[in-house]
């Protein structure tokens, strides 16, 4: 056999591998590197490495869970993100209180969580406060130390500023008609 066909087996007398470390590993001051076009560490989970442009996959189950594209875009559920920050999620519809829902939960690792979702069946969009252990909701604050907050105006001139367009988009001097109960 060639000398390109020599395995290193360290913690194991019998390598899979060029190089197969057994048992845990550290890697000190220079890290570690993913060379080539298409690179792998580990199986479940994995660490990987594809193409020319650099992107990094975090695969769990046989699935990648995580990418970042050599572009800086990261994608949770999806492995091409268009956005910064895209988290694609199977459809949620509205939550229901005491169960955790919806394609993104800000929590403190208590009880609370504020979830915001999307529900694909209406197309609607949807943020909700409330504990995930139980069927209470929280009120849900915008700008609670000051600040104005428009719906359809990208100035608000008072606290509450909802502005309505005239049909078919063009934009008007009209105010809506803003009912509170």
């Amino acid at each position: 056999s060639g000398a390109g066909d020599i395995s290193v087996g360290i913690g194991t007398t019998s390598p899979g591998y060029k190089l197969h470390v057994a048992g845990a590993t550290q890697i000190d001051n220079g890290g570690l590197s993913l060379g080539g076009t298409s690179s792998v560490i580990g199986n479940n989970p994995q660490l990987r490495r594809a193409n020319s442009s650099n992107d990094l996959g975090i695969a769990t189950g046989g699935s990648e869970r995580i990418t970042v594209l050599g572009t800086g875009n990261v994608g949770i559920g999806t492995t091409s993100p268009d956005m910064k920050l895209e988290i694609s999620e199977p459809s949620q519809s509205l939550p229901t209180l005491g169960v955790a829902s919806g394609n993104l939960l800000l929590s403190d690792n208590g009880p609370w969580g504020m979830h915001i979702g999307l529900d694909t069946s209406v197309g609607t969009g949807w943020i909700q406060q409330m504990r995930n252990d139980s069927a209470v909701a929280y009120n849900l604050l915008l700008n609670p130390v000051g600040g104005n907050v428009g719906i359809g105006t990208t100035s608000p001139e008072r606290k509450l500023h909802v502005f309505a367009g005239e049909s078919g988009g063009a934009a008007s001097n009209t105010q809506s008609t803003l009912v509170l109960e």
